[in-house]
């Protein structure tokens, strides 16, 4: 399970803890729930940028936490920053972008909006509320609708 909540995960892992069974039958049902724990990755309590080897993983993960966390500057500042033994290059993103005409569409809509917010509100402010406002949108054309809030 993966927790990207603005505060740490505070569930019990045991399956059975997620029943509420009343004190009268929970000795007779007990027996009969599965015990296992589930896994968690809770992103309030872990760092992706140091702890996830997986340069993509660790770029997905860097990426939900800190936009979870309203930090999308902050996000393409650190992805800027050279990955060592990075599996993503420039080109082929590029590749990847022009080859899709529909995402090529999205990707310089996106462009265009962050120039705009850049021109008219100042660099640092534009690229941080173009950012913001523009980069869920496109890429919600690429891996669906993003949670609001």
């Amino acid at each position: 399970m993966l927790h990207q909540g603005p505060e740490r995960w505070r569930v019990s892992v045991s399956f059975e803890d997620l029943f509420d069974l009343p004190g009268e039958i929970a000795g007779d049902l007990l027996p009969w729930l599965p015990k296992f724990r589930y896994a968690l990755l809770d992103l309030s309590r872990y760092d992706p940028a140091s702890g996830e080897d997986d340069t993509r993983q660790r770029v997905v993960l860097q990426l939900m936490k800190l936009t979870r966390q309203r930090q999308l500057l902050a996000y393409f500042r650190w992805l800027a920053e050279p990955l060592p033994d990075s599996e993503l290059h420039a080109k082929e993103i590029y590749r990847s972008l022009t080859a899709d005409p529909e995402l090529e569409e999205q990707a310089m809509s996106v462009a265009e909006k962050l120039i705009a917010k850049c021109r008219a509100g100042g660099l640092e402010k534009g690229l941080q509320t173009g950012l913001q406002e523009s980069v869920p949108d496109a890429l919600a054309v690429r891996f669906g609708e993003f949670p609001k809030g």
